[in-house]
C-alpha cells in the first residue's frame, strides 16, 4: 500500500535531514573535534580495541539508526497516506479497542490470572507494570487511549450510532490500569489530556463556559485521586520536592545537567545513538553506585545527546512544521476537510501526540518502539487532509516500496536474533552472543564460549558485562591470573563508579586467589562506602583466615569500617590497634551515628582497656553525649556510685513530673490507694504527696509498694532512686537508676 500523497518538501526535508543527521557520528573522529579523554584512557591504559569515528561503537549505532529510520518510515508512511474521516473514525476505534484490550491483559496479568512471557522484566528494573519495563509508559498509553475513547465515543454519539454503548465503558480499564498502577505522570497526563479535549470539543459554541467546566472535572479528579488513591496518593507526597540530592527533582536535575555538559563534548555529531550509558559514567558529576544510568529521562535530551545538536534541530523543525499542520491554524474554516467530526477527531488524536511528547521531557517512552509507533500514529491522524493534498508520483511510490522492503529485512533479521540467530552485528546480536557464551561455559565448553564472547566484544567494545565473562572464562580455562585480572580492571574502567560489579567480581576470586577477591571488595567500598553490610559479610567470609583478615584490615579506611572491623576482633592487641588507629584517625568520632558510638564503647569495654575507655571518656566530654551510661557503669565499677548516679541524672532527665497539688490532702490519698491497692495511679499520686511534704520514709515505702505490682510503670525506680539520693543511699540509687535504664521503654 503506497502512499497516495506527496509530504510538503520542508516537511520532507526535515525528516531526512532527521534520518541523516546520526549519521555524521561514523566521520573520523579528527573532523569532529578532538578525542574524549576518557576514550584515550580506555586504549592506551586498557588496550580496548576503539574505532577512531566520533561513535565508539559503530555497529551499536548502526543498529540504533535503523530502528529510528524504521519508525520514521512508518510516520511518513501514515501521513503520507492520507486520511479520510472515516479512515480516522476506523483507526481511533481499533485503537481504544486494541488498549483496551491490552489494559484487561494487565490487569489480569497483575491479579496471576493469566501469565504472559514477554511482560517479564529483568528484577533490576524494579516494580514494573504492563507491557513495558517503566510502569509509567504503560499509564502514558492508557491517558492517550482514554482520550481517543472518549472522543470516539462523543463520535459515535453525535452520528446517532449505538456504538457509543461498546465504547465508553472501556473507559474503564484505562482508567483503573492508570490508578492501580500507583503512576503519577500517568494519572496527571489522564486528565490533562481529557481537559484539554473537552476544551478543544468547545472551541465553537459556549467556549468559556465549557473551558469552566473542564477545569472543575480536571481539579475534582486530582483531588478524588490524591484523596482516595492509597498507595498512589503517597507516591504524590513522597515526590513533593525534598532538600539534598536524594529528592527525586534533585536526582533528575543533576542528570539534566550532567547531560548538558556531556552534549558540549560532541555538540553537532553527538555521541552516537546507542553509546549514551557507556559515555555518561565518565562525563557526569552525579553517579549512584547501586544502578547504572542507561538513559538521560528525557527523549529530548536523550536525542540531544547521542544526536546530537543537529539531530535536535532537524527534529524541532519537523515537529514545528508538522504541528503547523494540524489545529484550526492549518486552513479556513471552510475547507470541506474540516467538518465537526473529523475535526474532534483530529484534535483527539492531537492532543495524544502532545501526551506523548509532553511525557517524552520527564521520560523516555517514545524510545520503545511500540509506544514510539502509537504517538507517530497520533501526529499523523491530527495533520490536515488538505495540508497533504498532492498526489505521490510513480517515483514516490517506488521509493516507499524500496523503503518497506527494507523496513522488513530489518524487521526479519531482528526476528532471527530473537529467535537465536546472530543475523547482523549490533547490541542485539552482542547481547545474544554473550547468553549463547553463558550457556556454552554453563556446558563446560569454555573454549567455544570465549571465541562466542571475543565476537560479541568486536560488536559492542564498551560493554563491561563482556569483558567481565571473559575475565571469568580466562580462569576456567587457567590461563594466567593477570588475564582475567586485565579484563576485570576493563571492566571497572568502563564502568568506574557502578559498585556491584566489585562484589561479584569477588565472589569469583574466593574460588581461584582470595586476595586478589579483598582488591575487588576494596573498589566496592570505595564506590560504595555506606555499604557496611557488605563489608561486615567480606569479614564473616575471612574471619578463620589470619592473612586475608589483615588485608580486609588494610580497606576500612573509615570510623564506620574500622567499627564493623572491631565486631570482630576478639580482646588482644588487635583490638587496642584497630581502636587506636580510629581514634587517630577521627578523635571527635565524626562519621559515626549516636548508636554506632554506643556500640564502639560497649565493645570497648568487653573487650578492650577498660581503665583507657574511661580516661578518653573524661578527656572528650563531647563522647559523653552518647557514652555517658558506659562511663556510668565504669563508675559504678569504682565504687564511684555517687558520681555513676549524678551522671546519670544529669543525662536522663525526671521522665515525669508530679501530678498532685502540693495541697492535697494525704489521709484521703492514702485512702484512695489502699482501696485500690492494684492501681499504680493511685499510690504514685500518694507518692508525689508525701515527696512534697519531705516524708522521706513514708514515700519510699508507697513506691515499693507500687513497684511490686504487675503493672508498675518503669519510672517508679527512677523515682525511688531520687528518695535514696535524698537519703544519700547512693550505691542504691544508682542500681534503681540503672533498673530504669534497662527497663524496656
Amino acid at each position: 500500500m503506497p502512499p497516495g500523497y506527496r509530504l510538503p518538501r520542508a516537511a520532507l526535508a526535515a525528516l531526512i535531514a532527521l534520518a541523516a543527521a546520526p549519521l555524521i557520528s561514523f566521520l573520523p573522529m579528527e573532523y569532529l573535534g578532538p578525542l574524549p579523554e576518557w576514550r584515550t584512557m580506555l586504549v592506551e591504559n586498557w588496550g580496548i580495541a576503539l574505532p577512531t569515528s566520533g561513535t565508539s561503537q559503530p555497529w551499536v549505532t548502526f543498529e540504533a539508526w535503523l530502528l529510528m529510520v524504521s519508525g520514521l518510515v512508518w510516520f511518513t508512511w501514515c501521513v503520507s497516506r492520507g486520511s479520510t474521516v472515516d479512515d480516522r473514525r476506523t483507526v481511533g476505534r481499533l485503537l481504544v479497542a486494541g488498549c483496551s484490550g491490552i489494559a484487561v491483559l494487565t490487569l489480569l496479568h497483575k491479579a496471576g490470572m493469566i501469565e504472559i512471557l514477554w511482560w517479564k522484566f529483568p528484577p533490576e528494573l524494579g516494580q514494573t507494570f504492563g507491557p513495558f519495563a517503566n510502569r509509567n509508559h504503560t499509564s502514558s498509553l492508557m491517558a492517550i487511549a482514554s482520550v481517543l475513547c472518549a472522543a470516539v465515543s462523543y463520535d459515535c454519539y453525535r452520528n446517532k450510532q449505538r456504538h457509543w454503548f461498546l465504547f465508553l465503558p472501556m473507559l474503564i480499564p484505562l482508567f483503573i490500569v492508570i490508578i492501580s498502577n500507583t503512576s503519577r505522570a500517568g494519572v496527571l497526563l489522564f486528565f490533562l489530556g481529557m481537559t484539554a479535549w473537552v476544551w478543544t470539543a468547545a472551541m465553537r459554541k459556549s467556549f468559556f463556559k465549557k473551558v469552566a467546566v473542564a477545569s472543575a472535572f480536571f481539579l475534582s479528579g486530582i483531588s478524588l485521586v490524591v484523596i482516595l488513591g492509597g498507595s498512589l496518593s503517597e507516591r504524590f507526597g513522597s515526590g513533593l520536592p525534598k532538600p539534598g540530592r536524594d529528592s527525586p527533582f534533585d536526582a533528575r536535575s543533576a542528570i539534566y545537567s550532567d547531560v548538558v555538559k556531556l552534549t558540549s563534548t560532541t555538540p553537532w555529531a553527538g555521541l552516537g545513538l546507542g553509546c549514551f550509558s557507556e559515555a555518561y559514567p565518565h562525563l557526569a558529576s552525579f553517579h549512584e553506585p547501586r544502578v547504572r544510568f542507561i538513559h538521560p529521562e528525557s527523549d529530548w535530551l536523550w536525542i540531544t545527546a547521542e544526536g546530537g545538536m543537529l539531530s535536535v534541530m532537524a527534529l524541532a523543525t519537523a515537529f514545528v512544521l508538522f504541528a503547523l499542520m494540524t489545529g484550526p491554524w492549518a486552513g479556513s474554516r471552510n475547507d470541506e476537510s474540516n467538518s465537526r467530526q473529523d475535526r474532534r477527531l483530529r484534535q483527539a488524536a492531537g492532543i495524544g501526540a502532545l501526551i506523548a511528547a509532553a511525557h517524552g521531557v520527564v521520560d523516555v517512552p517514545n524510545h520503545s518502539l511500540g509506544y514510539g509507533l502509537v504517538s507517530s500514529l497520533m501526529l499523523a491522524l491530527a495533520i490536515r487532509p488538505s495540508r497533504v493534498s498532492t498526489p505521490a508520483t510513480w517515483i514516490d511510490r517506488a521509493v516507499f516500496r524500496a523503503l518497506g522492503l527494507a523496513v522488513l529485512a530489518c524487521g526479519v533479521s531482528w526476528l532471527a536474533i530473537a529467535m537465536g540467530v546472530p543475523a547482523v552485528p549490533g547490541a542485539s546480536t552482542s547481547r545474544l552472543l554473550s547468553q549463547q557464551a553463558r550457556k556454552l561455559s554453563g556446558q563446560s565448553h569454555d573454549g567455544e564460549a570465549m571465541k562466542v564472547v571475543e565476537r560479541a566484544i568486536s560488536m559492542n567494545p564498551l560493554n563491561w558485562t563482556l569483558y567481565f565473562l571473559r575475565a571469568q572464562l580466562h580462569l576456567r580455562l587457567k590461563h594466567p591470573e593477570q588475564t582475567a585480572m586485565l579484563d576485570f580492571g576493563r571492566a571497572r574502567a568502563i564502568e568506574p563508579h557502578y559498585a556491584q560489579m566489585c562484589i561479584e567480581e569477588g565472589h569469583v576470586w574466593l574460588d581461584y586467589q582470595s586476595r586478589f577477591a579483598i582488591q575487588a571488595w576494596s573498589e566496592f567500598l570505595r564506590r560504595h562506602p555506606e555499604r557496611t553490610d557488605y563489608y561486615s559479610m567480606l569479614l564473616g567470609l575471612v574471619h578463620s583466615t589470619p592473612d586475608l583478615k589483615m588485608e580486609a584490615r588494610k580497606i576500612a579506611t573509615t570510623p564506620i569500617l574500622k567499627l564493623v572491623y572491631l565486631r570482630y576482633c576478639d580482646r588482644g592487641p588487635e583490638f587496642e590497634a584497630v581502636v587506636s588507629d580510629l581514634i587517630l584517625q577521627q578523635p571527635s568520632l565524626d562519621g559515626l551515628e549516636p548508636e554506632e558510638k554506643v556500640e564502639l564503647f560497649r565493645l570497648w569495654q568487653q573487650r578492650g582497656d577498660r581503665s583507657k575507655l574511661k580516661a578518653m571518656l573524661q578527656k572528650f566530654p563531647a563522647w559523653l553525649q552518647d557514652g555517658w551510661m558506659v562511663m556510668c557503669e565504669e563508675l559504678a565499677k569504682d565504687g564511684d556510685y555517687e558520681g555513676a548516679y549524678r551522671l546519670a541524672t544529669h543525662y536522663q532527665l525526671p521522665p515525669i513530673s508530679p501530678s498532685v497539688s502540693t495541697l492535697a490532702d494525704i489521709g484521703q490519698l492514702e485512702q484512695a490507694f489502699l482501696f485500690n491497692p492494684t492501681d499504680p495511679r493511685r499510690g504514685i499520686d500518694l507518692y508525689f504527696a508525701q515527696k512534697s511534704k519531705l516524708q522521706w520514709n513514708g514515700a519510699l515505702a508507697t513506691l515499693d509498694k507500687v513497684a511490686s505490682l504487675p503493672n508498675s510503670p518503669p519510672y517508679v525506680f527512677y523515682e525511688m532512686a531520687s528518695v535514696y539520693a535524698q537519703k544519700e543511699d547512693y550505691r542504691k540509687a544508682w542500681e534503681l537508676v540503672a533498673r530504669f535504664l534497662a527497663a524496656p521503654k
